[in-house]
């Protein structure tokens, strides 16, 4: 597999490194597995995949511990086999890609947003890898209907387009030509820059609309953006307040993070300090984006209650934060929405121990920038001020 992850082993791999660890000869083992020792050297090298069942019962021979684990690296293996089909099928049909770019590029970036989590045990990081991989393939799957016409982003498909990091996926097949030639004129015919007319209907078609907006002006051309930027400050009128949030949101953030309009940022700054609401629903809209609550199958979006704790949606905020090199464009937005979180929703989601190393190394990251925020300085000494006192209870 020319695009394996480099964060975890192959199954083979894993064998090697376990059969040398626990000094066992290939002969002794394959009198244990009833195998040829031949067969167990053509996986130990690589040569041939370990089939699940013979994976499975060598774990449990030299080392039972790791059964679940070597699972998950039998998943990742299987699900890494599947992305490749794909990107080779999608290459062939739009003609001109090369499948091994695109699938390289994939596993790239999962190893990327792999590299910027903190305290994964070998299992977790398997398990995450598999559900990236997945990921990878939904969107990869969703490019070859465009050649039919389809819509890259649909009220049936807009909840799964919504989870991280299909939105890291998406954006990488649109900066590959031909593949981000055909993806933004599918973008611009869902948003159509016309009447606000197609987003009338239930909530999942609002979002598909907001959400094309949103990759449009993330990863569109100059045109595209400056398109976009009418759309920001036009502004929706739909009756559903929410929506007209979310589609604030979509655009301000895509314009925000293409770092080509600052002036954006600002408005959207000024707006977000006066109005709570819009904190509020963003951060309703993270507990979507990283699956503390979900889009029902009829489309609905959760009521503003729904995400209580954040668990899943706080360390990735911090992640922004952490890393502020990928995503120093949106570091403010991400210290008021903490801010916010903190005050909503209480200090307690903050005080759990996984959470603790990670408020150190992003108020750290925050300290270093000082000389960048100019006159949003005011904003980085409060969220150092309330987070500083957090992490001081805590030692106490």
């Amino acid at each position: 597999m020319s695009g394996y992850l480099r964060s975890i082993p192959l199954p083979g791999e894993w064998l090697k490194q376990t059969i040398e660890e626990h000094g066992i000869s290939l002969n002794g083992l394959a009198h244990k597995t009833f195998l040829e020792a031949t067969q167990i050297q053509r996986w130990v090298s690589k040569r041939e995949k370990i089939p699940r069942y013979h994976l499975a019962e060598i774990a449990q021979i030299i080392s039972p511990q790791s059964l679940d684990y070597v699972l998950k690296l039998k998943n990742c293996e299987d699900f890494a086999v599947q992305l490749h089909k794909q990107t080779v099928k999608l290459a062939k049909t739009l003609g001109d890609v090369n499948a091994i770019q695109i699938e390289s590029s994939m596993t790239q970036k999962i190893d990327e947003l792999l590299s910027q989590e903190v305290n994964l045990s070998r299992n977790e990081r398997a398990e995450i890898s598999a559900k990236y991989l997945t990921n990878a393939h939904f969107v990869v799957r969703t490019w070859l209907k465009v050649p039919d016409e389809e819509a890259l982003v649909s009220p049936i498909n807009v909840d799964r387009h919504l989870q991280y990091p299909n939105n890291h996926f998406a954006g990488l097949l649109l900066n590959v030509d031909p593949i981000r030639q055909a993806g933004l004129m599918n973008l611009r015919k869902i948003i159509g820059y016309s009447e606000l007319n197609n987003k009338q209907g239930k909530a999942s078609t609002t979002l598909a609309y907001h959400h094309a907006t949103h990759l449009l002006a993330l990863y569109g051309t100059p045109a595209d953006r400056r398109d976009i930027e009418v759309l920001f400050q036009q502004k929706d009128t739909l009756a559903d307040p929410l929506l007209n949030y979310l589609g604030l949101i979509a655009r301000a953030i895509g314009l925000s993070m293409a770092g080509t309009d600052p002036s954006t940022l600002e408005q959207f700054i000024a707006i977000a300090r006066t109005d709570k609401d819009l904190l509020s629903i963003f951060c309703m809209f993270d507990a979507i984006h990283y699956a503390d609550v979900v889009i029902n199958a009829q489309g609905d979006i959760p009521a503003l209650g729904a995400a209580k704790g954040f668990k899943q949606a706080i360390p990735q905020i911090l992640r922004h934060l952490e890393h502020t090199k990928y995503y120093q464009n949106i570091s403010v937005i991400e210290m008021l929405k903490l801010i916010h979180l903190l005050h909503t929703v209480g200090a307690k989601p903050f005080m759990r121990h996984n959470i603790q190393k990670r408020l150190y190394d992003a108020c750290f990251q925050i300290k270093t920038l000082d000389n960048s925020l100019g006159e949003y300085n005011f904003i980085q000494r409060e969220f150092l001020q309330q987070f500083d006192t957090i992490l001081r209870k805590t030692e106490q």
